[in-house]
């Protein structure tokens, strides 16, 4: 009896700081680093007892919504909270449902293993097709703080921004799936456990005056075959010091999740890379004359315009120009590390090869119209005209594309033996209205094409174009994106130790006005 006694007290001990309670209608969750509560689906109050700060004091009006692509002129009615025990946990949680005569959906919270995270997860479904994505708020934090967001190459928003919202997509633009509230002396780290990964967006606020966060999901694709949303965990992570420390957290958890590639001893030399010089012209006289300025063994040459064909034109034709592999030769000779440039995704759709491969091409969600280069111009639809050097972007979950995209490349890779692979347009991540393909949506994909690639070639270096944690532990080198907004050192704090980042090709050079 003395033996049960003293056992029920240190599960009582363990367990103390955190329990899930309704009171007066309203959800109360304590942690060992949050206390926060919910009236219906808004956040009520948020604190940081690490720190004691108050994140969120009054609610919002409310950021929900399940969208349609044929809306629904009604309104969700939320229920009441109701306790239950977690199935994942076995711990108390409690759950709230809205509903209307089309839509539904439940959200759930507790408090996760460990005591000090909160989780909270989304269900939501129609009785009819066409669901696009689930929006989900918390509103009302101090505009005293600020958002850090690994987005467009590292931001923050705040209620100094000049634009008062915010919207990123994952994986493009939004590069990691979380985001953190940083405070005085404290942060608050927002993240999703989705390790699939599923498509979604974040966004921010500052509409009403105080700093809100919208977590948005979206449907598998086709969407007008769609009628519910992936569930996703988002978890609530309170840390005392500042967005480095949120950060840090996160990383912890996505080390163990994301591909990570074996850095062989012949993929070193990315680390002493101090300069990447474009060259789209390969001469000689080039070399000697970076030489003069630059140190060669820490300057990487960037090919642009290497083949047979003009850049951009007549993928996947990777056939050398004639003085390609004597120009690389005689870089290498003198020191330097030299990179082709391919298209990760293009076909030229008077290629041969699209004949077989266009049924892969990528669809958009919204109209299921097809992709083609420049879609500056041609977001989806009709082939440009025939005058224009364009392309179709192509699934890269299909293996087919996988294979021919790989038996393109290799030949030019093994006669020029350059150092390193720029995979252009890896940015173009769509949520596909084909579908899964092979099991795989165009994120894994992506993922697999450099597992293939670097099975073939273990010792060449990877550049890509943005960066995306899905493949930030496959790379090596990439491309950074002009940004307008206000920039933030996260983006790089999180991946920059595995990844060199240089400017984009349509980036002015330094010395220009």
């Amino acid at each position: 009896m003395v033996k049960l006694c003293f056992a029920m007290l240190v599960a009582s001990c363990l367990f103390a700081e955190s329990s899930v309670a309704v009171r007066n209608g309203n959800l109360f969750v304590l942690t060992d680093e949050i206390d926060m509560s919910f009236e219906g689906f808004n956040v009520r109050s948020l604190r940081n007892t690490l720190t004691g700060e108050i994140y969120v004091s009054k609610p919002g009006p409310g950021w929900m919504d399940l969208s349609l692509q044929d809306p629904t002129s009604e309104f969700l009615r939320p229920g009441t909270w109701q306790l239950n025990t977690d199935p994942d946990t076995g711990l108390p949680a409690a759950s709230i449902v809205a509903t209307d005569s089309v839509r539904k959906v439940t959200l759930t919270v507790g408090v996760a293993s460990g005591g000090k995270e909160v989780f909270f997860r989304l269900e939501a479904s129609a009785n009819r097709t066409g669901v696009r994505g689930l929006l989900w708020g918390m509103q009302g934090f101090d505009p005293a703080g600020r958002f850090v967001l690994p987005g467009q190459a590292g931001i923050y928003f705040d209620s100094r921004s000049p634009r008062s919202r915010l919207a990123l997509e994952y994986p493009t633009h939004w590069e990691a799936q979380f985001a953190v509230y940083e405070a005085a002396k404290g942060s608050l780290l927002v993240y999703a456990q989705d390790p699939k990964p599923v498509f979604k967006r974040v966004q921010t606020s500052r509409e009403l005056g105080t700093l809100d966060i919208g977590l948005e999901v979206f449907a598998t694709a086709p969407w007008p075959a769609a009628s519910n949303i992936p569930v996703i965990e988002w978890r609530l992570k309170a840390v005392a010091g500042n967005w480095r420390k949120a950060a840090d957290e996160y990383r912890r958890w996505s080390d163990n999740v994301w591909a990570q590639r074996v850095i062989t001893p012949g993929l070193e030399w990315v680390r002493t890379i101090q300069s990447v010089i474009v060259v789209v012209d390969a001469q000689d006289n080039y070399l000697t004359l970076l030489a003069e300025k630059l140190n060669p063994k820490k300057t990487l040459l960037y090919l642009v315009n290497w083949r047979k064909d003009s850049y951009d034109v007549n993928y996947p034709d990777y056939t050398p120009a004639s003085g390609t592999a004597d120009f690389v030769r005689k870089a290498k000779a003198m020191g330097f590390r030299t990179m082709l440039h391919s298209s990760a995704l293009g076909v030229a759709q008077y290629h041969p090869a699209y004949q077989d491969l266009k049924k892969y091409q990528l669809r958009n969600p919204e109209d299921e119209q097809l992709i083609f280069w420049p879609f500056g111009l041609w977001p989806g639809g009709s082939p440009p005209p025939e005058y224009l050097p364009s392309f179709a972007f192509i699934s890269p979950a299909a293996s087919a594309y996988r294979k021919m995209y790989l038996e393109a490349v290799a030949p030019a890779i093994e006669t020029v033996q350059p150092d390193a692979l720029h995979l252009d347009a890896g940015g173009v991540l769509l949520n596909d209205s084909n579908g899964s393909i092979e099991g795989l949506n165009s994120i894994e994909g992506m993922v697999q094409l450099h597992k293939d690639l670097a099975a073939r070639f273990p010792d060449l270096a990877f550049s890509y174009e943005s960066m995306t944690e899905p493949v930030a532990g496959l790379q090596q080198l990439a491309q950074r994106w002009n940004s307008d907004h206000e920039s933030h050192p996260i983006s790089t704090y999180l991946m920059g130790d595995r990844v060199r980042f240089y400017g984009f090709l349509d980036q002015e050079n330094p010395d220009e006005p």
